[in-house]
């Protein structure tokens, strides 16, 4: 609420959502312009993230929507799993999911609740 109140944008979505956004398509043209609509807000918070496993598609473009906003703009991610089963989330993929644990949490703070 904070940031609304200070005048900028937030966009909010559980992973869920997102992924259904996605076309499984990755040449599809309108990839880009969702990476650009979720790149334009100062803060974007994923929730939920764990309630369901995306296939390799899904994970790759969460993976560039990470890696564009890394460093650049600021997010919040509410997990429900500890940051070891996030291969499971990310198409059982461990390789994957370090590179974006990577980046989520360099310069993060972790707050457990």
């Amino acid at each position: 609420m904070e940031v609304v109140g200070a005048g900028h944008s937030v966009y909010f979505s559980a992973l869920s959502e997102l992924a259904n956004m996605v076309s499984r398509d990755s040449t599809y043209p309108k990839w880009a312009e969702k990476l650009s609509v979720l790149n334009y807000p100062r803060l974007l918070i994923i929730d939920e993230v764990g309630y369901i496993s995306l296939d390799s598609v899904v994970s790759y473009f969460v993976f560039s929507l990470v890696c564009q906003r890394y460093e650049k703009e600021a997010m919040i991610w509410a997990p429900n799993k500890e940051f070891a089963d996030w291969a499971s989330v990310f198409a059982g993929d461990e390789v994957l999911a370090a590179a974006i644990l990577d980046r989520l949490l360099h310069h993060s703070t972790v707050i457990n609740t």
